[in-house]
């Protein structure tokens, strides 16, 4: 499948043409306001060249030497703003004017009486009384000065001299309340302004909450991720600037109150709006669900069950899916009025819920019975789609605990179904991950058949349900793997296997023709792997399944004859799935089988070049990992054939924890022929002997017989079918086996008869006669003799170990019973049409 434009990976994204004009716009916008700021913010040119008038120093000194009789503080102010405003031009002499009333003032109280200057002015009469030599009149200036805080930002130099010439003090608890009055000082004045600032943001929030539900916004489509990353981004910024710019804009404007009115308004909407619409846009694309389960048989079904589904069918592209975790927050609501009867909280928290509980996708399931649901899909409150599910279509019989789900998983994946297929609708990151899938019935057929038909035992169902899926969307390219993989995953025949490799190879070079169908074929290393390669998770899948095949057609004894007809060797398709692995790992793409996928592509690496596998590389273990490598084990060409086996040995353990791979491994799996004769590998299935192979003619197999599961019962061997690997696993020559499968065949027909009754002893002499077929049972029977044995002398060995039939041992009546006996045998096999006995083979 071509990438979208617009999906991304963790490493950055692309933008569509779409993207990058909004951002455009948006970005002259921001500019068009700031360029206002500046204007606004800027003086005029006639303020800039204006500057004050030459002080008269003639009337200034008079005055601050009468103020500084009554009020020193405000003579010293007069004497500081008179300076201040001076032109650089006047003389020296004129600038020293008001000197001898600037002493008195301080000389008379700067010691006595508290002088509350500002900053500016206690850094002036600070730096006087130093050049005075009162440094400590001067530090007591700046301590008691309005904010000795912004006095120490003023005159930083002052107070470092007045630290050198007077020693630290400790601090004092009225120093310290000083502080704390400055602090408060600060702060009040800016309370009501945060709570303008508060006011403003909550309510922009509350604006970009209600747009999401404009028409043209509640049910948008072709929303990427990018797009939803640069409009939150664009609007928490337009929307935090806002209330402080416009404030700004309305002080610094006007003096005029309605002049402020004016600005604020203006910049207020004109960010806001855009900070609200962008946000907005984002709120209403969120892919965030809630899920809803009523009705009768809601306890079969739960909303654990149906995140797991979803979750299930989307793999990576449920990235950023928000799926409810615990109590809802409408639960929370409800838990909140409870504490409080205050109209005002619950105004609040009505408030909050609606700008932070944020579910735009909501499932609604309505359960009429625990096999039929009714199903609705809203999208911030627009319902895009309503219908009924009846799990029945999931199953193949009737029974409703079919598989491994009962019919309330069936529903809860019926309705998680329905849900993936209309957000894939909107979201196109969302459209790789589903493979081509664009019915909902064929993604919940396809999932039931894959999780809920796993086991051998439930193949055939799986198969057909996986059939029906392909009916309903013969587009499901997972569900045409996942069908070739249940068809073949047991397959332990040369031409099964090929043929799997087949389908594998044709799936596998369609979709890497950009690699392996390129002019020259790039080096197989991580960094040359295409990144949108690397992000398909059904190759990763199908090239896993290929290097399994590969490996057990090389463990086959014919396999150095097997024509693979393929210009890419099966070492190079091993090595191109680890260095994907790799490249996933590299381009940060999720996969919580990541790690265990990267060690089973290097073991097939391994295992199909020859070459060794450190313990480091691989550990720790998983299941899966630690069956591979027992098999690798198993092949590899050894120094000595005993150590590699016993490491075998060694990981089964682990791997046999998952039922599969201990059934697959007892009798199919070609990679593990190899261990199955050793008495390690035999106990590693443990069975209660078959008490009747203690008896001869199977005495002396039984031991071999009861380790074998296809043979480990009487019932077992007389059905079996004598193939080169079961003789492989006994031991035995195929004459033996068949020799012992008629005995056990006979020895089932009066299986009621106790273990030392005459018929075992008959069974016996059968056996070493080989006179078991119904041809030579009858014919025994009747009085006429089979090679070197007849009624009369199989009636005297039995005479002989002591058995008595119906009279004396020696009688004819003892002939006549036995034969009767041989004939409701014969009579008996000659009923088994399936028996290979009833043929006289």
């Amino acid at each position: 499948m071509r990438s979208n434009p617009g999906v991304t990976g963790k490493r950055g994204f692309l933008m569509s043409r779409r993207d990058i004009r909004s951002l455009a716009r948006a970005a002259t916008v921001l500019v068009l306001l700031l360029v206002a700021f500046v204007n606004i913010a800027l003086p005029s040119e006639s303020a800039v060249a204006s500057s004050p008038s030459p002080v008269d120093y003639d009337v200034v000194c008079p005055i601050a030497e009468e103020l500084a009789k009554t009020d020193p503080a405000a003579a010293i102010k007069l004497i500081e703003t008179a300076r201040a405003t001076d032109t650089p031009a006047a003389s020296p002499a004129r600038r020293q004017a008001c000197e001898d009333a600037l002493e008195q003032a301080l000389a008379s109280s700067a010691l006595s009486l508290p002088l509350e200057l500002s900053a500016d002015g206690a850094c002036f009469a600070a730096a006087k009384l130093i050049e005075f030599g009162r440094p400590d009149a001067a530090k007591k200036v700046l301590e008691g000065s309005r904010s000795p805080s912004k006095t120490m930002q003023a005159c930083s130099g002052v107070f470092e001299d007045v630290e050198a010439a007077v020693p630290a003090s400790t601090p004092t608890p009225k120093s310290v309340g000083t502080a704390w009055d400055d602090f408060v000082k600060i702060v009040t004045p800016l309370a009501s302004i945060g709570l303008f600032f508060l006011g403003g943001w909550a309510a922009l929030l509350v604006l970009a909450r209600l747009i999401a539900f404009l028409p043209h916004l509640r049910d948008q489509r072709e929303s990427t991720k990018a797009l939803r990353r640069e409009s939150l981004v664009l609007g928490i910024i337009f929307l935090v600037l806002a209330p402080p710019i416009a404030w700004v804009m309305a002080v610094m404007y006007s003096a005029d109150v309605w002049d402020q009115i004016a600005a604020f308004s203006l910049f207020l909407i004109a960010f806001g709006l855009v900070g609200a619409g962008a946000l907005g846009r984002v709120i209403a694309a969120a892919p965030h669900l809630s899920i809803a389960v009523s009705g009768d048989g809601e306890k079969t079904v739960d909303q654990a069950l149906v995140a797991g589904a979803l979750l299930d069918m989307m793999g990576t592209s449920a990235r950023g899916i928000e799926l409810p975790v615990g109590p809802d927050l409408d639960d929370l609501s409800n838990a909140l009025t409870e504490l409080s009867d205050q109209k005002w909280i619950a105004l609040l928290q009505k408030v909050w819920l609606f700008i932070t509980n944020i579910r735009p996708w909501t499932l609604a399931i309505s359960l009429t019975s625990a096999g039929i649901a009714s199903v609705s899909v809203e999208r911030n409150g627009r319902q895009i789609f309503s219908g009924q599910v009846i799990a029945a279509d999931a199953r193949v019989g009737e029974k409703t605990d079919e598989g491994a789900f009962t019919d309330g998983r069936r529903v809860a994946a019926f309705a998680a179904a329905i849900l993936v297929d209309k957000m894939v609708e909107r979201y196109p990151d969302m459209v790789p991950g589903l493979q081509g899938a664009s019915r909902w019935r064929s993604i919940a057929l396809q999932y039931i058949a894959t999780k809920g038909y796993a086991s051998r035992a439930d193949r055939d169902a799986s198969i057909a349900l996986l059939g029906k899926a392909l009916l309903a969307d013969g587009r499901n390219l997972s569900a045409v793997v996942a069908l070739w993989n249940r068809r073949f995953r047991y397959e332990a025949s040369t031409n099964g296997l090929l043929e799997y490799r087949r389908l594998l190879v044709g799936f596998v070079r369609e979709r890497t023709k950009s690699f392996f169908g390129a002019e020259e074929t790039p080096p197989i290393v991580p960094l040359g792997i295409d990144p949108a390669l690397a992000g398909d998770d059904l190759l990763v899948r199908a090239l896993t399944s290929l290097c399994a095949v590969e490996r057990n057609l090389k463990a086959m004894p014919e396999s150095a004859t097997v024509d693979r007809s393929d210009p890419v060797s099966a070492l190079e398709y091993a090595r191109f799935l680890h260095a994907m692995i790799a490249r996933r790992d590299d381009l940060q793409i999720e996969d919580l089988a990541g790690d265990v996928r990267l060690k089973l592509a290097r073991i097939s690496v391994a295992r199909l070049g020859g070459e060794a596998v450190t313990e480091s590389e691989i550990k720790p273990y998983s299941p899966e990992v630690a069956y591979s490598l027992a098999c690798h084990f198993a092949q590899m060409p050894p120094r000595s054939e005993v150590p590699q086996f016993s490491r075998s040995i060694q990981l089964l353990p682990l791997a046999f924890t998952i039922d599969a791979f201990k059934t697959w491994a007892e009798h199919d799996d070609p990679e593990i022929a190899p261990l199955r004769r050793l008495p390690a590998f035999q106990s590693l299935y443990p069975r209660e002997r078959d008490a009747r192979f203690s008896r001869p003619p199977f005495l002396f197999s039984s031991m071999r017989l009861s380790k074998v599961e296809g043979v480990a019962s009487l019932e077992r061997l007389a059905d079996a079918t004598v193939t080169p690997a079961l003789l492989n696993e006994l031991g035995l020559d195929e004459q033996t086996a068949l020799r012992l499968q008629r005995a056990a065949r006979l020895a089932v027909e009066f299986d009621h008869a106790p273990l030392d009754g005459f018929e075992w002893a008959a069974l016996e002499v059968l056996f070493d006669h080989d006179v078991m077929t119904v041809m030579d049972l009858l014919l025994l029977a009747n009085g006429g003799s089979t090679g070197d044995l007849s009624i009369l002398e199989l009636t005297e060995v039995l005479s002989e170990k002591g058995y008595s039939i119906g009279g004396s041992p020696s009688n004819r009546s003892t002939s006549m019973t036995v034969a009767a006996w041989l004939e409701k045998v014969a009579q008996a096999l000659t009923k088994s049409p399936s028996s290979p006995a009833s043929s006289g083979s």
